[in-house]
């Protein structure tokens, strides 16, 4: 316990600095809720056929998890990025990232 505290102490600069930050909480129960998903999937991609099946899977998890993460609808995202992506020359591509977009541009698409 006394080393516990001694670190605290040695620590309390960066503490009293994180907790000035309104964005920054000691609670990532919101990133452990975010990334569940995403390890249920894990078991899943084990059994996968094959490597490249798996690897496949994982992308388009991301894809989901990452569009949810932005506010977006995975269905609506996924449907203006699968209809926009073969047309979009590569120097656009970053256009079609999750942050790019508002969820009004995917449900009028």
């Amino acid at each position: 316990m006394g080393e516990a505290v001694s670190y605290t102490l040695s620590q309390w600069d960066v503490l009293v600095n994180c907790l000035n930050v309104v964005e920054a909480t000691p609670d990532n129960n919101p990133v452990k809720n975010a990334i569940r998903p995403f390890v249920v999937g894990r078991k899943n991609w084990v059994t996968a056929w094959s490597p490249r099946g798996a690897s496949a899977s994982a992308f388009l998890y991301t894809l989901v998890e990452t569009a949810k993460a932005n506010g977006l609808e995975p269905y609506f995202y996924l449907r203006y990025l699968f209809l926009r992506f073969p047309l979009c020359p590569s120097k656009e591509h970053a256009a079609l990232l999750p942050w790019n977009l508002s969820a009004k541009e995917l449900i009028f698409f």
